[in-house]
Order: C-alpha cells, then sequence, then structure tokens
C-alpha cells in the first residue's frame, strides 16, 4: 500500500533528522522503518540516494559485474511495478507537487545510473578509453613480464619491447605504428584528444591518416619531440641520437636544445644537430618495408576482428594470409572475419595450407608441425660451373622457397673449400666512408653484434680522429661500454675524453649523462654527486632531469645519515 502523502512529509523529516545525527525516539524510529516497508515509494527513493552516495564516496572506480547490474536492473524493475499509477484524486490532494518532484529526481537519477552503467560495461567489455591495441605481433612483444598478443589492449604508462620481430598497433584515432625488432615504446597518454608516445630506443614507423580538429599526435625521445597533423614518418633512436625521416605530409620537431623546425616530405633530420637532407633511396626501401609489412585496415577500424594465433614448429616460418605474407611464426593478428588460404612455408620443409576460417569474436589458433623436404628430381650439371640445379616441387616454388644448388659427381672429389661467410663484423671495411661506417655499426646493433659495433666505432676513431664522425663515435662507443658490455671504465674514459674535447658539441648532454651512469656503476657516488649538480644546473630542459633530481636527491640524504 502507498503511505498517505502527511506520512511521507513525516517520514522525510524523519530521515533528513537521522542523516543529520539528531536522536530518535523509539517510537520515531518504529514509525520510520514502517513507513519505509509500507510505502514502496520512499523505499526505493531511499535506496536510490544510498546508490548515489556510493558513487559520490571518494575512492577508485570499479565497473560492476554483470551478476551486480542484473540484480539492480530487477531491483529497480520491482519497486517501480509495486508503485503502480497514481489515482486521480491523489493527484488533486496538496503535497502533490512535492511528489511530482520527487518523481522526476527519481527518474532523473535512475537515468544517471543508466548511463553510468552504460559505460561502466563499455569499460568492460572493450577496456578504458585511455589506451590503444596491438593488432599484430610476429614474433615477441613483451610489457614487463607479460608477452603479449595482436589483440591485446595497451594501456597508459605501459612500455612495449620488441625483443624479437615486429609489431603494430594502433594507439588512438587512425594512427598505425610499425615498430622494429629490438625497439622500446612506452604509452603516454591516450585519449580523444592526446596521442603520447615515447620511444626509449629503436625504430618506429607512424602512419597518421586522421587526427581530430583539435588533437595531437606526438612522438617523444631522449632529444626532443616530434608532433604531427596527418602524415607519414620515421623516429629512429638509439638512445643517444635521434633521426627523423617523413615520408608524406609534414612534422613539427623540437629538441630539448629550444630547436623547433619544420620538416616535410622527403626530407630527413638528425634531431640532435638540427641538421637536415633529403632522404635516400636505400632509407626510404628500409622504412618502406616496415610500414607495408601489414595491412591491419585500420581504415575500417577494428571493431568485429578477431584475435588469431599461429604457431610453427620449428619458428620462423613465412605465413601468407590470402597469398599476402604478413610476417613469420610465431605470429598473432587481428583479422577481419572470412575464410582464408593461409600457407606456412620454410626453406628446407614442406610447405603446408589450409583454409582458415575465422567468425566473429571467436578467438583461433593454429599450430602447423613442418616436415623436412624430401630429395627432389635434379637436373644435369651446368657445364661451366659444374653444378647442378635442385628443381624445386611445385609448391615450393608457389611459396616461393629458395632452393639451393649442389655440386655435380663430376665435382665431388675436388677438396671442398671453405665457405665464406661475409659478414659486416668480418668484411674489409677499409674503403668504407666514414658515414657508411657509422651506419655499419648501428646495424651491427641492431644485429646485437656489440663487439661487432665496438670495433667499427673505434675504427672509425682510429681512422678520421679530428672527424665529426669520430666524435659521435666516441659516444656511442661509450654507451656500448656502459650498457651492452658492462665495461664501465673504458665507458667512463670515453664520455671524459668526448666531454674533454667537445667544448659545444651536440652530444655534450648525452655524454654527460652517461659519464653519471658510469660513475654511478663505479660506486663513485662523490664525483657521481658533483655531475649531477653540474648537469641540474646546465641542463635545465633535460628528459633526464628529473632522474637527475632524484637520483641527487637519494645520495645527499645518505650524505645526511652518515
Amino acid at each position: 500500500m502507498r503511505g498517505s502523502d502527511n506520512g511521507c512529509e513525516v517520514y522525510q523529516g524523519l530521515e533528513e533528522r537521522a542523516k543529520a545525527g539528531g536522536p530518535l525516539t523509539p517510537s520515531e524510529e518504529e514509525l520510520r522503518v514502517a513507513h519505509r516497508r509500507d510505502c514502496p515509494l520512499c523505499a526505493f527513493e531511499r535506496q536510490v540516494a544510498a546508490l548515489a552516495g556510493d558513487i559520490d564516496d571518494a575512492g577508485p572506480a570499479s565497473p560492476m559485474s554483470a551478476a551486480e547490474v542484473d540484480r539492480f536492473y530487477k531491483s529497480v524493475q520491482r519497486e517501480l511495478a509495486a508503485d503502480k499509477v497514481v489515482p486521480l484524486r491523489e493527484r488533486t490532494r496538496p503535497g502533490v507537487f512535492s511528489f511530482t518532484l520527487r518523481r522526476l529526481a527519481l527518474a532523473a537519477a535512475f537515468l544517471s545510473v543508466t548511463a553510468a552503467l552504460a559505460v561502466s560495461l563499455y569499460v568492460v567489455r572493450n577496456g578504458s578509453a585511455g589506451g590503444g591495441r596491438l593488432f599484430v605481433v610476429s614474433g615477441t612483444t613483451t610489457a614487463g613480464d607479460t608477452v603479449l598478443r595482436g589483440g591485446d589492449t595497451l594501456r597508459e604508462g605501459e612500455a612495449l619491447t620488441i625483443d624479437k620481430g615486429y609489431a603494430g598497433f594502433v594507439p588512438c584515432y587512425d594512427v598505425e605504428v610499425f615498430a622494429d625488432e629490438s625497439s622500446r615504446i612506452k604509452m603516454g597518454r591516450l585519449s580523444k584528444t592526446s596521442c603520447e608516445l615515447s620511444l626509449e630506443y629503436g625504430r618506429v614507423v607512424t602512419r597518421a591518416i586522421a587526427i581530430p580538429q583539435g588533437s595531437r599526435l606526438v612522438v617523444a625521445t631522449q632529444n626532443g619531440t616530434v608532433e604531427v597533423k596527418g602524415t607519414v614518418f620515421t623516429v629512429e633512436t638509439d638512445g643517444v641520437e635521434t633521426k627523423v625521416r617523413v615520408m608524406e605530409g609534414a612534422v613539427l620537431v623540437r629538441n630539448t636544445k629550444g630547436l623547433e623546425k619544420r620538416v616535410s616530405s622527403s626530407i630527413k633530420m638528425n634531431m640532435n644537430s638540427g641538421e637536415t637532407a633529403r632522404i635516400t633511396q636505400g632509407e626510404i626501401a628500409r622504412d618502406q618495408g616496415l610500414l607495408s609489412w601489414y595491412d591491419p585496415g585500420v581504415n575500417r577500424g577494428l571493431k568485429g576482428y578477431t584475435p588469431v594465433s599461429i604457431h610453427s614448429v620449428p619458428d620462423g616460418a613465412e605465413i601468407l594470409l590470402a597469398q599476402k605474407p604478413i610476417g613469420r611464426t610465431p605470429l598473432s593478428a587481428l583479422v577481419p572475419p572470412g575464410r582464408y588460404n593461409v600457407e606456412i612455408a620454410a626453406a628446407g620443409f614442406e610447405p603446408v595450407g589450409e583454409v582458415l576460417p575465422v567468425e566473429p569474436n571467436s578467438p583461433l589458433s593454429r599450430k602447423y608441425l613442418l616436415k623436412r623436404r624430401p630429395a627432389e628430381a635434379v637436373q644435369a650439371p651446368d657445364e661451366a660451373t659444374g653444378v647442378q640445379a635442385v628443381e624445386p616441387a611445385p609448391e615450393a616454388r608457389a611459396a616461393n622457397i629458395v632452393v639451393e644448388r649442389r655440386p655435380s659427381a663430376a665435382r665431388r672429389h675436388e677438396p671442398a673449400r671453405p665457405k665464406q661467410v661475409a659478414t659486416l663484423s668480418t668484411a674489409d671495411k677499409s674503403g668504407i666512408s666514414k658515414p657508411d661506417l657509422l651506419e655499419a655499426a648501428r646495424i651491427l646493433k641492431e644485429q646485437r653484434d656489440f663487439r661487432g659495433a665496438a670495433g667499427t666505432y673505434s675504427e672509425v676513431i682510429a681512422k678520421f680522429p679530428s672527424s665529426p664522425e669520430a666524435k659521435v663515435a666516441v659516444v656511442h662507443l661509450g654507451f656500448i661500454y656502459l650498457d651492452k658490455l658492462r665495461e664501465y671504465h673504458k665507458a667512463l674514459e670515453l664520455f671524459e675524453k668526448y666531454l674533454g674535447e667537445a667544448e659545444n658539441g651536440i652530444l655534450r648532454e648525452e655524454a654527460s649523462w652517461g659519464r653519471i651512469k658510469a660513475y654511478k656503476a663505479l660506486d663513485q657516488e662523490v664525483k657521481e654527486a658533483e655531475a649531477l649538480k653540474e648537469f641540474v644546473a646546465r641542463y635545465g630542459s633535460s628528459l633526464y632531469l628529473n632522474e637527475a633530481k632524484r637520483r641527487l636527491g637519494e645520495l645527499e640524504q645518505g650524505k645526511e645519515r652518515r
């Protein structure tokens, strides 16, 4: 039954007094409980008020579970069903206006809660709005100790490391980012108005197709930032130097030394020095290779795409999906629904394939065991070389498998010649120019041949001691000894050499920071503290500034305790 209007007013007065902490007599408390039991409208209003109080309470928000949402809606439906329609004669009673206002307030509260629940459910199903999504991983990509796969959500503050192979992700808007092997990218702010990434080392090629008006896309390194409004560009850094290459559109580059420059299509820029030049054909081919490696169809959006994982034994086999190479195993990617011909091929093994049925929202995983290819039919030996060609099987030709050539029987009695393997670390580099030597060292670092890279940098320093390339090589070599080879005395010697010889060198900030890290590694705290004070005073806009201040504070506290 419904309580009288006067009874509701008395109940409201008792409720307000109880909320304010005022005492209630036993009879008043009994009246309050009885009215709440007999008047569904007042009881429901109290439930909504309690729910609103829970929502307003300070503390971290957490999405409601499906069971909690179901219980809430059922309780609302029960209360509304019990409230029935108010008879016409009740509408003319005194106090009906206050009841009408209460009903309106209840309706507004109910709509607010419904909207909050809808947002909560969206967050549960789709992840936070402040985040991106991986659409493909070929090889191994991790975030901390977690191995990531295509389809995983990327969160603000998360650091992505491409340990092996490649990865592609959509951080926000219609933006595709392709990351090379041995790259580390930290997710900054990822929202509707701001998309910020920090490249700690490695190479990313970014295609910014369309960025909403008033929004911004920023890629930062230790040397500065690159901001775009819609373009295709590359940012590459090894932790010391940063290079920017623009293939389409234009970007605004700001470095930590205060330089601001607009870099347009077909131009590259060294962020440290501010120097610009035209992009070479080799650089274009290298960047386009990473950019066109996988097509996620970001223009069509990733909604409805299905996570697909493909593995093989052994790893490293090429995958062709609908006759298009999409990477090597292991691979996990988001694929639009459909039926696809998939082929798995590796040199020396028989290719395998099947029709892959990709259903909407039905994750799919496949693992293929590759069998070694049997002996093949042979052709007559080449008269000039005495080498007989091995005729590939039709399946091997279709999968572009490289087929070896073997010596004919007429030549097998000759002593075998030692195989000459030409690598960058063993090749004769006597005729290579200074820039090419630096590029060779960079490639060796990408291949994780740090000893070879150190030898190449040392060669630049020895052959061209007074050249700008030698000065750059000194700093790069210092960081290899510091971070990769752990030879801290050699690293410190190189950083001090650069700081002593290059009074206005473009890498002076990096060399100063390297010297600080070397002092720390060698437990030379007094010198480390002095170098930190000098760094803080001289490089007020450095990306290392906060870390320098923190470390300086630690050293000063330790000194006070002693």
